[in-house]
């Protein structure tokens, strides 16, 4: 599938972006899990009752139905809803945090490159969400293993330009420009993190135990810490700044 340049068959995805185009068409950015992201005409979107009813719908899981178009853009032929969550629907401070870490992923994934680990990370966070999961904290645990699993988890353990080992015990300065903590002797960084908030960003990055788990018991203030340091590193990337 990484080899071919056009999306055919059917797959999960979620729908990150909707534009309408012309009288009745939609341009639609998926998130799929076959074929990663990429955008796809739906042609007679809006009057379709048939091929479209609720599969175009932000924030749930469809099912879509590719083939070849022209360009840059797939033909999408049909969509359902396969995971509605209509839990997630009913609330509107759920809506903005999925909204938010959609942002992200339509700013951080590559076209056109599965990410069937980052596929099973958005159906998990929907899922969590529409059960009534702690919005803030489930955002926060979301963006951090989406930055994990794209490569772009921040280095904590020693000084990201001179690579100078910092120890656990202490606090260390967040430079978000170098992607790491940045020891004094190389000018440091804007944020302070504490011992516990490396310790606990670590343990969530590697542990054992359920990252839900981790990252619903930290501390208000290691919580704040970590938002700081994702909101530097997705502001730096070019990313919308995410919510609270």
């Amino acid at each position: 599938m990484t080899g071919s340049r056009h999306a055919t068959g059917t797959t999960r995805a979620v729908v990150l972006r909707l534009v309408d185009y012309r009288d009745s068409d939609r341009i639609v950015t998926l998130f799929t899990e076959a074929y990663g992201r990429l955008s796809a005409i739906a042609r007679s979107a809006r009057r379709s009752q048939k091929r479209f009813a609720g599969g175009l719908e932000s924030l749930c899981v469809v099912e879509v139905t590719l083939e070849p178009g022209r360009g840059e853009l797939e033909t999408l032929r049909e969509a359902r809803p396969v995971l509605p969550c209509l839990g997630l629907l009913s609330s509107l401070e759920r809506i903005e945090v999925a909204g938010t870490g959609f942002e992200m992923l339509r700013s951080a994934l590559a076209e056109r490159h599965p990410e069937p680990e980052v596929f099973e990370l958005v159906v998990a966070f929907l899922l969590d969400l529409d059960a009534g999961a702690s919005p803030g904290t489930r955002l926060l645990q979301f963006q951090l293993d989406t930055l994990s699993h794209l490569g772009l988890a921040p280095e904590l353990e020693q000084c990201a330009v001179c690579a100078k080992e910092a120890p656990l015990s202490r606090a260390a300065l967040f430079r978000a420009a170098a992607g790491g903590i940045v020891c004094r002797a190389c000018g440091g960084g804007a944020l302070r993190l504490s011992a516990t908030t490396r310790q606990a960003l670590l343990a969530h990055r590697g542990g054992s135990t359920a990252p839900s788990e981790l990252v619903s018991t930290w501390p208000s203030d290691v919580q704040a810490e970590a938002r700081a340091l994702v909101s530097g590193l997705l502001e730096h990337a070019g990313f919308q700044r995410p919510k609270r």
